[in-house]
C-alpha cells in the first residue's frame, strides 16, 4: 500500500528575497552599464587628445607655411619695385643681368596647401564633439573657412602667373636650366630656406631673346597687375590667416 506524502514548498522564497534578488540584478546591470559608459568615455577622451594633438600640429605647420609664403611675397614685391625703378629710369637695357635676377624672383611659384586633413576628418567623423568648447569650434570653423578661400585665391595667382609669364618664358628669357647658370640657384632659397638671395655675380652676360620684340612697358604692366593682386591677398587674406592661426595656437597653449 502506497503512502502519499503531502508536498511542502520548502524552497519557496518570501517577498524579501525576491526584492533582494531584483535589486542585486538591477545593480549588476547598472554597474555594467556605467562601466561600459566609462570605458567609452575614456576611449573618446583618448581620441579627443589624439585629435587635438594632430590639430595643433596642423596649425603649427600652417604657421610655418604662411610665414614662408609671406617671405616669398615680400621678396617678390622688392624685386618688382626694382623693375619699376628700371622702367622709371629708362635704363633697363643696361641692366639685363639684374632684370633676369628680378624676373627669376617674381616668377617663382609655390603651390601653397593648408594643413587641413585633421579638420576634414573631424568634420566627416563627428570628432568635433570631443572639443566640448563652442567658442573654440566657432573659431576653428572660421579659420578653416578662411584658409579655404585663401587657397582658392592662391590658385588664381598661379593661373595669372601661367598666363602672364609663359609668353616671356617662351620668347624672351633663356631658362637657367638650359644655360646651366648656377647663379640662379640662390633664388630658390626664398622657397626652400626662407633666405633672401643676394644679387648674383653672373658668369656670363645674359641676353633677352628677340629683344626687338620685347615690349618692356607691357612687361612692367604685367608685373604691376600681378603684384597688385598679390599685395591685396597679403593684406586682406594672408595676414588675417596668420592672426587667426596665432590666436588658435594661444588657446591651445
Amino acid at each position: 500500500m502506497e503512502v502519499h506524502h503531502s508536498h511542502k514548498n520548502h524552497g519557496k522564497k518570501n517577498w524579501k528575497e525576491h526584492i533582494t534578488e531584483f535589486f542585486m540584478l538591477f545593480l549588476a546591470v547598472s554597474l555594467g552599464f556605467l562601466a561600459e559608459n566609462y570605458r567609452e568615455h575614456q576611449i573618446e577622451m583618448h581620441r579627443g587628445e589624439i585629435y587635438l594633438s594632430e590639430l595643433v600640429t596642423d596649425l603649427k605647420n600652417d604657421s610655418t607655411s604662411l610665414e614662408n609664403l609671406t617671405f616669398l611675397i615680400q621678396n617678390q614685391k622688392d624685386a618688382a619695385d626694382a623693375v619699376y625703378a628700371m622702367y622709371k629710369n629708362k635704363n633697363w637695357e643696361n641692366h639685363i643681368n639684374e632684370l633676369y635676377f628680378y624676373y627669376a624672383i617674381i616668377s617663382l611659384r609655390t603651390n601653397w596647401e593648408p594643413n587641413d586633413a585633421t579638420w576634414e576628418q573631424a568634420i566627416n567623423s563627428g570628432t568635433l564633439r570631443y572639443l566640448n568648447n563652442d567658442t573654440l569650434v566657432k573659431k576653428l570653423k572660421a579659420y578653416y573657412f578662411h584658409i579655404k578661400n585663401m587657397k582658392n585665391r592662391e590658385n588664381r595667382i598661379l593661373t595669372m602667373m601661367d598666363n602672364y609669364f609663359e609668353y616671356y618664358r617662351q620668347n624672351h628669357f633663356v631658362s637657367p636650366s638650359i644655360t646651366g647658370n648656377k647663379d640662379f640657384i640662390g633664388v630658390l632659397d626664398i622657397i626652400y630656406k626662407s633666405k633672401r638671395p643676394e644679387m648674383p655675380v653672373f658668369t656670363a652676360q645674359q641676353k633677352i631673346l628677340n629683344i626687338d620684340k620685347f615690349d618692356f612697358e607691357t612687361f612692367v604692366n604685367m608685373i604691376a597687375r600681378l603684384q597688385g593682386t598679390r599685395n591685396l591677398d597679403l593684406n586682406s587674406l594672408i595676414s588675417k590667416c596668420i592672426d587667426m592661426n596665432k590666436e588658435l595656437l594661444q588657446i591651445f597653449e
